[in-house]
């Protein structure tokens, strides 16, 4: 009897890798604030929003997907071929600038997920008022005080008998002082803390009636981490990953699978911790009319140039057209795990931050510190620095594929100019987050840019990606639907209203502000 030669039938989870990868880099540092504000504010009235995000999501990936099993030509190869290279030209570089541009958010967010730990204290020696030792934290351009002590270990109280415990400091314009003066917040007598560079601090008491003098420095082992520095070296680990392996997929597939388990076992440890310590929360009540539109928040999921790459996931992975069930199996797979972590993200904020005024996700984790202690800001830290980082590598190599492959100069991880438009993106948003780190500023122009570019490359390659899923020179016996079309088509006006909303309410307000 002869052997009996066929493959043996592949497990489900051998049936996934793109759309892990694809859920990775939708699940960055933006959308979690984004679901956090959201959860904070509505609790879980806008759920409905990422379920309808998501669902076009895994649309327009079953579409990549498809023309990745369907020919050996890439999209932009595809889109040449038919209209003329300049086309092609066109979408990589939007969609190079749109990732060089937002690169330097995936940077800040690893940035945050340490940072939430930088604590320092200030000792004093004896002195009148009995103040012992501060604890406090940098939190942008403010200084926390998070604990403040007596000689008897006992919660320090000032003149007027009020706790100096949460007190926020903000920078002193008026201070001609050589080192950085920091005055107690909205308060007409206020204290001032000076913190020079040396390890000397001093406290001003209001009137200059008195002045504390002591020495400030970093707590536990996070005192000997150059945070201002944590982009550098994550970035260097990141070319490390893109120029010493030969087979990058095959790596970033399984790194990606480890990130996706850590996200969801880190939000839901965050999630049931919430849950558990509600009844013991005084909870604010739930605030409407936030700002934080609709559009914006399907914005944050629904990501189509990470659709437009699922094309030249599939390719990597090595499927072919035999292979287009286990394709829409990890599609639809990787949509799931995208709404799952969001709502988790959001349910979280809902339970535990509710009304709060969240402004970055360092917050976000303080907050939960505050709240649940050590543990909650580990498990929120643990998930933001997967979300960050699978972001951080993905959207760099987004970037960099396409334009590569729109210049025509390859399309494949051993290709020479996709590791080098890759690097190219990498390392412009080093810059831009050390920008950020080193001079507290907002990177304004480079996200008004970016969101103008996107008004834009939005459209088109969902345009383009219909398109070539009903050709049938390309797609063959796998043309869409007529159903497949009108969701995809529902999708596009998606797409151009968020484009309409970002060019009035994000893009023109700025542009007025230039113009003077």
């Amino acid at each position: 009897m002869a052997d009996d030669q066929s493959p043996a039938p592949r497990k489900w989870c051998q049936a996934l890798g793109p759309g892990l990868i694809t859920a990775c880099v939708v699940i960055g540092p933006g959308s979690i604030l984004t679901s956090s504000k959201v959860g904070a504010s509505e609790g879980y009235g806008m759920a409905w929003v990422v379920a309808v995000a998501v669902f076009f999501m895994m649309v327009y990936l079953t579409l990549g997907a498809k023309v990745g099993v369907a020919t050996d030509r890439s999209s932009c190869q595809i889109i040449a071929d038919r209209f003329g290279r300049w086309l092609a030209v066109l979408i990589g570089v939007s969609v190079f600038f749109i990732s060089a541009s937002f690169q330097f958010g995936n940077n800040l967010g690893v940035y945050s997920a340490f940072t939430a730990y930088r604590n320092y204290t200030i000792s004093f020696p004896d002195n009148s008022k009995g103040l012992s030792r501060i604890d406090y934290r940098v939190d942008g351009d403010r200084t926390i005080i998070t604990r403040a002590l007596d000689i008897e270990s006992k919660p320090w109280t000032k003149n007027d008998a009020n706790l100096f415990e949460s007190t926020s400091f903000v920078l002193d314009p008026e201070s001609h002082r050589p080192n950085p003066v920091y005055k107690e917040h909205n308060a007409s007598n206020p204290y001032r803390l000076e913190i020079a560079e040396s390890g000397v601090a001093q406290l001003i008491a209001p009137d200059k009636t008195e002045v504390l003098y002591g020495n400030w420095a970093g707590t536990g082992f996070w005192k000997w981490v150059p945070f201002n520095y944590v982009p550098v070296f994550i970035n260097g680990l990141a070319l490390l990953f893109l120029f010493a392996f030969k087979n990058i997929y095959w790596l970033l597939e399984k790194l990606m699978s480890v990130f996706v388990g850590l996200m969801l076992l880190a939000f839901a440890l965050n999630y049931f911790y919430a849950l558990n310590m509600a009844e013991s929360l005084d909870q604010l009540p739930i605030t409407k009319g936030a700002d934080i539109p609709v559009l914006a928040l399907v914005g944050t999921t629904f990501v189509i140039t990470a659709a437009f790459f699922q094309t030249y996931l599939v390719r990597q992975k090595g499927w072919k057209r035999e292979d287009l069930p286990s394709v829409l199996v990890d599609a639809r797979v990787g949509a799931v795990l995208m709404a799952l972590i969001t709502l988790l993200i959001m349910a979280n904020a809902a339970e535990s931050l509710r009304g709060m005024q969240l402004t970055n996700v360092e917050g976000v984790a303080r907050q939960l510190r505050v709240l649940f202690g050590d543990h909650g800001q580990a498990l929120f830290c643990i998930g933001l620095f997967c979300a960050a980082f699978s972001s951080f590598l993905i959207n760099s190599m987004i970037g960099g594929f396409i334009l590569a492959d729109g210049l025509g100069l390859g399309q494949n991880p051993e290709d020479k100019w996709t590791k080098l438009l890759t690097a190219v993106v990498l390392l412009t948003g080093m810059v831009v987050a050390l920008f950020v780190i080193q001079t507290g500023q907002s990177p304004v122009t480079a996200i008004v840019m970016a969101q103008a570019v996107t008004i834009l490359a939005a459209p088109l390659l969902a345009a383009a990606m219909i398109w070539i899923t009903n050709q049938s020179k390309v797609m063959g016996k796998d043309l869409n639907t007529p159903a497949t079309n009108a969701v995809a088509g529902l999708g596009f006006v998606l797409l151009l209203a968020m484009a309409w909303y970002t060019a009035t309410a994000k893009v023109w307000p700025e542009v007025k502000v230039w113009l003077g």
